[in-house]
């Protein structure tokens, strides 16, 4: 995939997708998860050259202790589940 599909996929510029690849400009939460999605991927695989091994074995840790897809951000603990409580 070219950056200028996943920009017009995500609605940025491919020069924006860029300038995350180099790490020229800082990318928030929202959108690395949507480029995970994009990318059939974790957050862990997409960020694995960025991270040392701590934080990458520390972040591991989480989704599995957390039982999350891939692709979904990581919820509350005690938050009401959709068709579960009032």
């Amino acid at each position: 995939m070219t950056l200028q599909s996943a920009g017009d996929r995500l609605g940025f510029t491919k020069q924006a997708l860029g300038h995350w690849e180099t790490a020229h400009n800082p990318i928030d939460v929202a959108t690395l998860w949507r480029l995970a999605r994009l990318y059939k991927t974790t957050l862990v695989a997409l960020l694995a050259d960025k991270l040392s091994n701590e934080d990458l074995l520390a972040l591991t840790r989480r989704q599995l202790d957390e039982s999350q897809p891939a692709d979904t951000p990581p919820t509350q603990k005690g938050a009401k589940r959709a068709g579960r409580g009032k």
